[in-house]
């Protein structure tokens, strides 16, 4: 009975042993590559939002003071000056707000990379971009018969002389 108990656990260890070891990445570049690259477009994107967000602040912040955005002599002038402590939450926003996006933007990006390199889903990857690919082919050929065939038809339901 021990022995049968032993041979068991055996069999089952093996088999959960085999299970996570087919799901592990098999080569380290399954995983340094999408984090590479993740981290270099979360990095793209957050400069780029910062080269989108600094001068926005500063062009809104010189339009205020100097009254081209005629703040204070709004009829509603009164309603903005309740929450002015309020404002500071505008740097906390951009600033968190830009952290997050791009975390996201790379985070996103180092998956669908992690996606086509993990070889347990490597073959879902590629029937993925054959769909697409054929889905892409379909609408293509959909849009340039479209093109090519819509003046004439066009023309042949509203005729000169029917």
């Amino acid at each position: 009975s021990q022995a049968l108990f032993d041979t068991t656990q055996d069999a089952m260890q093996s088999a959960v042993n085999e299970a996570v070891d087919s799901i592990y990445p098999t080569d380290a570049y399954m995983v340094r590559v999408p984090a590479i690259v993740g981290t270099i477009i979360a990095t793209i994107t957050a400069i780029s939002l910062a080269i989108t967000y600094l001068p926005s602040t500063v062009s809104t912040t010189l339009k205020l003071r100097c009254g081209m955005i005629p703040s204070l002599q709004d009829a509603r002038f009164s309603r903005y000056r309740v929450a002015v402590d309020t404002v500071t939450l505008l740097t906390g926003s951009l600033f968190w707000g830009c952290l997050i996006a791009s975390a996201m933007v790379g985070g996103i990006v180092g998956l669908v990379i992690f996606f086509f390199l993990w070889q347990a889903t490597i073959v879902f990857a590629q029937q993925l971009v054959a769909l697409l690919v054929g889905l892409i082919t379909v609408v293509v050929i959909k849009w340039v018969l479209v093109k090519c065939w819509r003046i004439p038809t066009y023309k042949s339901f509203y005729r000169k002389r029917p």
